[in-house]
């Protein structure tokens, strides 16, 4: 069943598509603001900083580019003067000869739809 439009009707959903069209590329643009937010997340996600391992090269590059980045947008230091922050980790280390604990049975399929 083929549906035909008369002419005016026709003028009408291009326009309205055509509308649809460029508000929906004009809500994708980017705001300066989002640029800048990118720029940040584009910095700390590259393979310059080495996956920020805790202690790391690139944890330590990491921490810089927050802090000059903290600097540039004219915020103090909070903490007794400095930008960072000591905090104490502990280190828990699974030993596989000093446990009961086994893995558990995976089916393949299981397997390969947990790294979609």
């Amino acid at each position: 069943m083929s549906m035909s439009l008369e002419p005016s009707m026709r003028s009408i959903a291009i326009a309205l598509v055509a509308t649809v069209c460029v508000c929906s590329l004009q809500a994708t643009s980017p705001t300066l603001e989002t640029a800048r937010w990118w720029s940040h997340v584009r910095a700390l996600a590259d393979d310059a900083m080495e996956g920020r391992d805790t202690g790391s090269r690139g944890y330590e590059r990491a921490a810089r580019y927050v802090v000059n980045a903290l600097k540039r947008a004219g915020l103090k230091p909070g903490n007794a003067g400095s930008y960072y922050q000591t905090v104490p980790l502990h280190v828990v280390r699974f030993r596989a000869d000093a446990s009961s604990a086994r893995p558990a049975a995976v089916s393949a399929e299981a397997a390969d739809s947990d790294c979609r």
